[in-house]
C-alpha cells in the first residue's frame, strides 16, 4: 500500500510542477472569484513542503506563489493521497497554512502585511468527502468558536489598569500591581505603597510562598544599596519573624537557582561586578556564610571581615 501512495505522490507533483499543467488545473478548479484575483502568468513553483514526516505518505503539498490582487500571494495544494478521507483535513490544512505565514516572515521580515493564501485540497480517496470542509466545524461550538478567533484578540494593557482596580482583587491584583510598579526606579515606594497585598498573603497557608515569589521577583531590580532597606520595610509589614524567614528562603534560592542578576552571575543592573561586592550583595540578602564562601571563593575569615564592615 505504502508503494502505491508514494506513486500518487509523485505522479501528482511531476505533473503540477510543470507551469503550463498547473495553469491549466487552477484554471479548472479555482472558482472564478478567485481566479479574478489571480494574475496566472506570475505563476511559480516554491520549493517548501509543509507536510510532518510521519504524514508525508498520506498527505502531500505543492506552493504556488503568484500575484494575487495586485499582491505577491500563494497557492497552496494540498494532495490527499490516501484510499479514505482524513477527518481532520481542515486542522491540517490551517496549520500548513501558518507555517506558510512563518516561512514568509523568516524570508521577508515581520514588517509587512501578511500575503493572501488560498488553500485547495486535491483527494484522490475512494468515496464522497463527508468531513468538516472549514476549521470552525471541528469544534462543539462551531458559532461560539467563530466569534472567539474571528473578532479582535483581547488586550490588557497592565499600565493601563488603575492601582485602584486592582486593590479589590486580593491574589491577581497583587501579581498585577508589582508586574506593573517592576520598572519604576524608586521600588522601596513600591513595596510601601502595595503593603497591603503583604500583609493579606501573610494570613494565608501559602502567603509566605507568594511573598516570597514576591520578593524574588522584585529583589533583582534593586541596587545594591536598597537590599537591606527593603528587607527591613518588608519586615516591618508582615513582622520580623515571619519576614526573616521569607527574606531568608528567598535568599536561599537566589543561591541554589542562580537566577538574581548580581548574586551568582556577578552582574547588578548590567554592571561585572567583583568577587567582594557579589559576597557583599550575598550577605545583604541573608545567605549564609559558609553558602557565599562556596559561592564566591573567599574564605569564611574575609566573608567575617565584609560582614563586620557592612555592620560598622
Amino acid at each position: 500500500m505504502d508503494v502505491i501512495k508514494l506513486k500518487h505522490d509523485e505522479f501528482f507533483k511531476t505533473w503540477i510542477a510543470n507551469i503550463e499543467v498547473a495553469k491549466e488545473f487552477l484554471n479548472q478548479h479555482l472558482p472564478v472569484n478567485v481566479k479574478n484575483h489571480v494574475n496566472m502568468e506570475t505563476l511559480k513553483l516554491e520549493n517548501s513542503s509543509f507536510i510532518e514526516e510521519d504524514l508525508k505518505k498520506s498527505l502531500s503539498d505543492v506552493l504556488f506563489s503568484a500575484e494575487i490582487s495586485g499582491k505577491t500571494g500563494y497557492l497552496y495544494i494540498l494532495l490527499e493521497n490516501q484510499s479514505t478521507h482524513d477527518p481532520l483535513i481542515a486542522f491540517r490544512l490551517l496549520r500548513y497554512m501558518v507555517n506558510i505565514l512563518i516561512a514568509h516572515t523568516e524570508k521577508h521580515g515581520n514588517n509587512k502585511k501578511f500575503p493572501l493564501i488560498y488553500p485547495l485540497v486535491f483527494s484522490s480517496a475512494e468515496g464522497k468527502f463527508k468531513h468538516a470542509r472549514n476549521i470552525w466545524d471541528l469544534f462543539s461550538k462551531p458559532k461560539l468558536m467563530k466569534e472567539f478567533w474571528l473578532n479582535d484578540f483581547q488586550m490588557v494593557e497592565l499600565s493601563e489598569v488603575s492601582d485602584e482596580d486592582l486593590r479589590k482583587r486580593n491574589l491577581a491584583g497583587a501579581f498585577q500591581y508589582f508586574m506593573k510598579h517592576a520598572r519604576e526606579k524608586e521600588l522601596l515606594k513600591i513595596i510601601d505603597n502595595g503593603a497591603d497585598y503583604f500583609r493579606i498573603l501573610a494570613k494565608r497557608d501559602d502567603g509566605e510562598d507568594k511573598i516570597k515569589s514576591i520578593v524574588i521577583y522584585i529583589l533583582t531590580k534593586f541596587k545594591k544599596n536598597d537590599i537591606m532597606k527593603a528587607k527591613e520595610l518588608i519586615k516591618s509589614i508582615i513582622g520580623s519573624e515571619q519576614g526573616e524567614r521569607i527574606m531568608g528562603s528567598a535568599a536561599e534560592s537566589f543561591y541554589n537557582e542562580g537566577k538574581t542578576e548580581g548574586i551568582l552571575t556577578g552582574k547588578i543592573e548590567g554592571k561585572v561586578e567583583t568577587t567582594y561586592a557579589i559576597a557583599k550583595n550575598l550577605l545583604n540578602t541573608g545567605v549564609e556564610i559558609s553558602l557565599i564562601a562556596k559561592a564566591t571563593g573567599l574564605s569564611q575569615e574575609q566573608i567575617l571581615k565584609l560582614k563586620n564592615e557592612i555592620s560598622s
